[in-house]
């Protein structure tokens, strides 16, 4: 009797999870499909099943969360709104992600100016568009200086202190091996 009841647990356990599975598959679907990012706070924000569901703008996740809801619908659609629904530091990388996406350099003034996030994304622009002005014209010491470092070599010697060059050709010769 012990074992029936053992075996039902687990049938019910499993079936709670599919439907869970489903559920916020759907929800995100919903909210990404409609643009409608208030959909996402359904999602929970930790979820404890491993998800097989991923979204081909964030293949670096297994598991669906509010946050992902959130990040799918401002990629989707541009949203800004999503990003600023997002907690800690995850608004700065969603507005990151929207504006690499989009190649809107303008969106990474959103980005606070205490984030790494900031000058990578400015740093992205700058690589990508062969511009180094994008990084001179920054003002704030932190947010130029990870501009420099971001993605180019040649963008490093123009950093005025010489441990600063070398620790930023250093770091890129490192991300390219």
């Amino acid at each position: 009797m012990k074992k029936i009841g053992i075996a039902i647990g687990v049938i019910l356990l499993l079936m709670v999870g599919l439907y869970t599975v489903d559920f916020t598959q759907r929800v995100i679907s919903l909210a990404e499909t409609t643009n409608y990012p208030a959909l996402c706070s359904l999602v929970p924000k930790i979820n404890w099943f491993n998800m097989a569901y991923i979204n081909p703008e964030l293949t670096h996740s297994a598991e669906l969360t509010q946050s992902d809801c959130y990040i799918w619908v401002a990629l989707a659609h541009k949203n800004l709104h999503a990003c600023d629904m997002l907690t800690g530091g995850s608004p700065n990388h969603c507005y990151k992600a929207v504006a690499e996406k989009y190649s809107d350099v303008s969106v990474c003034q959103l980005i606070d100016s205490s984030s790494e996030s900031k000058g990578a994304c400015y740093g992205f622009f700058a690589y990508n568009q062969d511009d180094i002005a994008i990084c001179e014209r920054l003002t704030e010491v932190d947010t130029r200086s990870s501009c420099f470092h971001s993605y180019n070599v040649s963008l490093c010697e123009r950093m005025s202190s010489p441990s600063e060059r070398e620790n930023c050709i250093l770091s890129i010769n490192a991300h390219r091996d």
